[in-house]
């Protein structure tokens, strides 16, 4: 059974070209254009993996991320950003903070996508015993 990817970004095009990668290995996709709408799938739908932006309008990544970490604490929670022209870092280093399974600068190419997703699901499925 395919796993289903929830990708929450505001920029369209770059919504539909991680959609492509993410489908092209096999994945199932659903979108959502920001947090608000994202958080409403979530809560409606099985979803096994969030690929989240942090800078949206209506409702910002931070705020995504905490509603989706109080609602389901295991979720695997890719946050991605390319910052505000400052560069991404500060915005990352928040979502570690905030729960972030992952991390992923902007740009970022396939291979890094198809990385962070294979290793946020295997995770989930041999999480560490500490």
């Amino acid at each position: 059974m395919s796993k289903r990817i929830l990708v929450i970004e505001d920029d369209q095009q770059l919504r539909r070209l991680i959609r492509t990668f993410l489908q092209f290995e096999g994945y199932e996709v659903v979108e959502a254009q920001d947090g608000l709408q994202g958080f409403e799938i979530f809560q409606t739908q099985p979803i096994d993996l969030v690929i989240l932006d942090m800078i949206m309008p209506v409702k910002d990544g931070m705020e995504t991320l905490m509603d989706l970490r109080v609602k389901s604490p295991d979720l695997g929670i890719i946050v991605m950003s390319g910052g505000d022209g400052t560069g991404p870092e500060p915005y990352l280093e928040i979502a570690t903070r905030l729960g972030a399974s992952r991390i992923l600068p902007k740009p970022f190419g396939r291979h890094g996508l198809i990385r962070a997703v294979q290793a946020t699901i295997e995770s989930a499925i041999n999480p560490r015993r500490e």
